[in-house]
């Protein structure tokens, strides 16, 4: 069996590793979709939320679809890709669903924080090293957000609401 406090300090590990490194590597995602997926070909059952085997499979081709179409436009990474599918075979498609809504909102906020940033650092009623700061930060449009971030923050919180909200 797959231990929800499991899934959780795997997920708060790769979306610290996305924050700070705007990568996730293969040693992070791989594993956890193996997992996900062999848990749930083995009791039929997804590890999160003991959903049936459709809806992992669900999970995993709903993964695809929102995601490999941003890949393709060089939007997302492969790392994401790579982790909602693992999401996708651990928790099915209301894992899914759930973190890939946290994220866009999660990365939403970000770049709309980004903006009045950057929109800010010129104001001269700024403290000097703020204003230098804000200087530094990159424009809204070289900026490489980590999607990862959100979807990690996403199934935290779908397991917080299975583990005790529901």
């Amino acid at each position: 069996m797959i231990s929800t406090t499991a899934i959780a300090v795997w997920c708060s590990l790769t979306g610290y590793w996305d924050a700070r490194h705007r990568r996730i590597p293969n040693l992070l995602t791989l594993p956890a979709a193996l997992a996900g997926l062999a848990y749930a070909v083995v009791t039929q059952t997804a590890a999160l939320g003991e959903l049936p085997w459709g809806a992992v499979a669900a999970g995993a081709a709903i993964a695809l679809v929102l995601t490999l179409p941003g890949f393709a436009l060089g939007k997302l990474g492969g790392g994401d890709v790579k982790l909602l599918l693992a999401i996708g075979l651990l928790g099915g498609h209301p894992a899914v669903l759930s973190s890939f809504v946290v994220a866009a909102f999660t990365v939403t906020g970000l770049f709309l924080a980004l903006i009045l940033a950057t929109r800010l650092a010129p104001w001269p009623g700024l403290p000097g090293p703020l204003r230098c700061s804000l200087q530094r930060l990159p424009g809204p449009r070289e900026a490489r957000l980590p999607f990862g971030v959100g979807l990690c923050a996403g199934l935290l919180g779908y397991i917080v609401w299975l583990t005790w909200l529901q």
